[in-house]
């Protein structure tokens, strides 16, 4: 099915409709039946093989060593000495070159990618080489396994998970435990009977896995059976059969491949591959067979698993999924022969020269509901929206005749949306029809939090959006799993929000060929959609990457899309301290961010944060916070604004703005107790004094003169002080209120604070412009700060149209969301409103718009901005007619 298409325009005719609905019939035809389940083969697309010079369009890849790593990693093909990386890096240059050794003396023994995608070299003389894929070179020195390989090689090696197991000329088997602790190899128990085997095949099952109490070897026989080897000295088994765990005694036969599926409970066993071509299957813990089926399948050339589901057998050209008594075929011709496999954990990723795919179980909540002749209560709401978009007059009879069932039909379209990763239409479809349907059920009964509007909403946006939700679901596996060290998985992190960056730049149309063609990029080094893994391209002269160079050139103004709080609370959940700030550093959205750096308690990067940014509002809000945390504890809270250049002064304008009579006077006294332990209090009763008799003292003179002793005996104390700057103003501020009195005979001039100082020769018109200039340039206010005040001085004076000025200018000197919550104190709600819809952050402009009970325009911004989640707080919030207001709203968007 096309997934660019869909059908819900208004002028679309019903031709197209109908060539929708034949599309859609054909998903359950594409399915692969076997017995009573199905499974469907995914194609991901195009490896662009024909860009590398040292391959052909379709490589034969029959002469490649391969190794695909976990969980959608990069792919890597190895001929002779060369190792070739798709997924980023093009061409990791001869391994000889590097090691400057003829490249005939280097014969491989080990491919492979460790956990955290760097590739594992071993050659048969026992030397361990770990490649880094982004630069293409070695990470550390050579690690010599042992030095007997010189006369005995490494036959080959296999890596699960992180533990490596190899063996030699004779079969002797080794292990290492952890290849990213140690190097250090063991040997297991030697049996003697397989000295001169052909061994095609051998497995791990770790410690733990299903009761293991020891790691454990399996090793096949080469007459029938096969062997156990645990790492524990003299505890190995031969099993022929079943019958020293359980009665069974059907023997195996000759075992050719083996393999454990993804929960590793399940062991597959390929038998008799020249005569029957037998698939046992059986408990990992050999207490239990469930099945053997002599499928005639003979001489397959590996054996894997399709996630848990079933046993896969590879050839050269097709494979077979093999259930318990039947099995399916699915061919691959290319033009080139060669398949590769790798089981996921939940399927099975296979590449072949052309393209590649992911084979995986239809769930049964998508085969209910798309299985033909189906009467599930999906199947039926799907039937119910056709009926609709086809005019025939089927829905209401078929939405009755569900009754109660409506709401099961729901829960499973929403179900199988989230299992439809593959096909975008389909799953708009399934999302659609589960909207539709809700509207016909009594919200008393229904969950709204199971609502998926905002997911249709956000896939209609695909390109752009659906990118970032890939990048941040493989970034949340990375800080959840990753056993990269924090800074190194830092680097990894990065290395895709670069690639993200400049993938929706490409959306958004920025010309990069040109850009690339300014920095001396090539463009063809650059990642693209089509080769997954994404890693960087070669490294540039400055120490950046191509791709940092061009990601870094980008600037800020692309937006990615990722919630980072989310991902640094997944960082911080996990202890990873460093890599949480890493995240939350990259957060925009100072709502999110504050929050969360109050709930990790890191009190002084949210007061940094809140400063930086510069709103009075906002920095309250902190302080409050913090107060709420520390239950009151004024003396915490001093400490933390102490620790940042400033926070004493904004905390003691929070204290004056809340009249906090306590906290001032704790201020005061903190200050004095932090100086006496660095032994530079002295007696401050002779400023206290000062202070207390310039207050007393009606006349202006000797008051500013008592204020001059007091700052001058602070001086003394401390220099450049708090107090002494607080004084400083105090005196400077006093002093021009006592000039302006003087010239305008304004009493209310008379011990205003500097802000309303300000504010009030503003609201006196051009003939104190001078006046406020002056005022401005001795107190060296900041030009943020001052225009906060001078606005509040046009506030004051109902200068509404000066005010006005500001909110419809693009780039205001103060925060929209300021302009706003001013006009809202003086009750000009309106225009608060259009202050508000300035505002681009929706998590910030929505919850103020609710605030301000503007039902109307909070449900316009959340559907412009996709954020459907704030309806449901307008529903609880808002009167009954707010639904009125959102049924409109969908009508007029076409949204049904």
């Amino acid at each position: 099915m096309d997934e660019g298409g869909d059908y819900t325009g208004n002028s679309l005719q019903t031709t197209y409709i109908q060539r929708f609905y034949e599309k859609l019939s054909e998903v359950f035809s594409q399915w692969i039946p076997l017995e009573d389940v199905y499974y469907r083969n995914i194609e991901f697309g195009e490896l662009e093989f024909g860009k590398v010079s040292e391959m052909a369009k379709w490589p034969d890849l029959g002469f490649f060593n391969i190794t695909i790593a976990k969980n959608g990693g990069p792919i890597a093909f190895m001929l002779q000495d060369k190792v070739l990386m798709i997924g980023g890096l093009k061409d990791i240059k001869s391994v000889a070159a590097k090691l400057k050794v003829n490249n005939e003396k280097l014969k491989w023994a080990c491919f492979e990618f460790t956990q955290d995608e760097d590739l594992l070299l071993i050659t048969t003389d026992g030397y361990a080489y770990l490649i880094d894929p982004k630069t293409g070179e070695f990470k550390d020195k050579p690690v010599l396994l042992g030095a007997e390989f010189a006369m005995r090689p490494i036959q080959d090696a296999k890596l699960f998970e992180n533990i490596l197991v190899f063996r030699n000329s004779i079969n002797q088997f080794y292990w290492i435990p952890n290849i990213t602790q140690s190097m250090v190899a063991s040997k297991f128990d030697y049996i003697a009977k397989l000295q001169d085997a052909q061994i095609h095949d051998y497995i791990i099952i770790p410690k733990g896995t299903k009761g293991a109490s020891a790691l454990e070897l399996l090793i096949p026989d080469p007459e029938e059976g096969f062997h156990v080897i645990k790492e524990n000295k003299g505890q190995s088994m031969y099993l022929r059969d079943l019958s020293q765990m359980s009665d069974d005694r059907i023997p195996f036969g000759k075992i050719q491949f083996m393999a454990l599926n993804s929960k590793k409970d399940l062991l597959a066993l390929y038998t008799e591959a020249e005569t029957k071509g037998r698939i046992i299957v059986m408990k990992s813990n050999y207490q239990k067979e469930f099945n053997r089926f002599d499928t005639r399948l003979l001489e397959a050339n590996a054996l894997q698993w399709c996630g848990n589901d079933a046993p896969v057998l590879t050839f050269i050209d097709k494979i077979a999924i093999v259930g318990p008594q039947q099995f399916e075929i699915l061919d691959f011709r290319t033009k080139t022969a060669g398949i590769k496999v790798m089981n996921e954990i939940d399927g099975l990723r296979i590449v072949s020269s052309e393209k590649t795919y992911f084979l995986e179980r239809v769930q049964p909540v998508l085969l209910k509901s798309f299985k033909i002749a189906s009467i599930s209560p999906s199947a039926k709401l799907l039937n119910a929206i056709k009926s609709v978009d086809l005019n025939i007059p089927r829905a209401d009879e078929i939405i009755r005749e569900l009754g109660k069932d409506l709401i099961t039909g729901i829960e499973d379209l929403l179900e199988a949306a989230t299992m439809e990763h593959q096909n975008i239409t389909v799953l708009k479809h399934l999302l659609r029809t589960a909207s539709f349907a809700k509207t016909f059920v009594d919200p008393t009964e229904y969950d709204s939090n199971k609502d998926y509007k905002l997911a249709l909403q956000i896939i209609e946006q695909l390109n752009l959006k659906h990118a970032s939700m890939v990048y941040e679901e493989w970034c949340q596996t990375m800080v959840k799993y990753s056993t990269l060290q924090d800074n190194e998985l830092e680097i990894r992190l990065q290395e895709k929000f670069d690639q993200l960056k400049i993938q929706i730049a490409e959306e958004q149309g920025i010309n990069l060929t040109s850009l690339s063609f300014q920095l001396g990029i090539n463009a063809a080094n650059l990642p693209t959609l089509a080769m997954s893994g994404g890693r960087t391209g070669s490294m540039m002269p400055s120490g950046m990457t191509q791709t940092q160079q061009l990601a870094h050139q980008l600037g800020n103004n692309i937006k990615l899309n990722i919630d980072f709080t989310k991902l640094a609370k997944i960082a911080d959940s996990r202890g990873k301290k460093r890599l949480a700030n890493f995240l939350i550093q990259k957060e925009k959205s100072i709502v999110k961010k504050i929050p969360f750096l109050l709930e990790a308690q890191q009190y002084e990067e949210a007061l940094n944060f809140a400063m930086e940014g510069g709103d009075p509002n906002i920095i309250n809000k902190v302080f409050s916070e913090i107060l709420k945390k520390f239950e009151g504890n004024n003396k915490q809270v001093i400490q933390k604004a102490a620790s940042i250049p400033d926070g004493l002064r904004h905390l003691r304008n929070f204290a004056r703005a809340r009249k906090d009579e306590n906290l001032l006077s704790d201020i005061a006294i903190m200050t004095s107790s932090l100086r006496q332990n660095q032994n530079q209090v002295q007696d401050m009763s002779g400023v206290i004094v000062s202070i207390k008799n310039a207050y007393e003292n009606e006349n202006i003179e000797n008051r500013l003169d008592q204020v001059s002793q007091a700052m001058k005996k602070i001086g003394e104390i401390y220099k450049d002080d708090f107090y002494g700057k607080t004084l400083e103003e105090m005196l400077v501020t006093q002093s021009k209120q006592r000039d302006l009195f003087r010239t305008f005979k304004d009493q209310r001039l008379v011990d205003a604070s500097l802000s309303d100082t300000i504010a009030l020769l503003i609201a006196g018109g051009k003939e104190k412009e001078k006046d406020v200039k002056e005022l401005k340039n001795t107190m060296k206010i900041p030009e943020k700060y001052y225009f906060m005040m001078a606005i509040r001085g046009f506030a004051k004076a109902n200068n509404w149209d000066d005010l006005y000025y500001f909110i419809n200018h693009k780039k205001p000197p103060v925060t929209y969301s300021f302009l706003a919550e001013l006009c809202i104190e003086y009750g000009k709600v309106p225009m608060a409103v259009e202050a508000i819809k300035k505002i681009s952050d929706y998590d910030e402009k929505i919850p103020m718009l609710i605030d301000i009970t503007q039902w109307r325009e909070a449900i316009e911004e959340s559907f412009n901005g996709k954020r459907m989640e704030f309806l449901d707080e307008i529903r609880q919030k808002g009167p009954a007619f707010v639904e009125d207001f959102i049924r409109e709203e969908m009508v007029k968007r076409g949204t049904k």
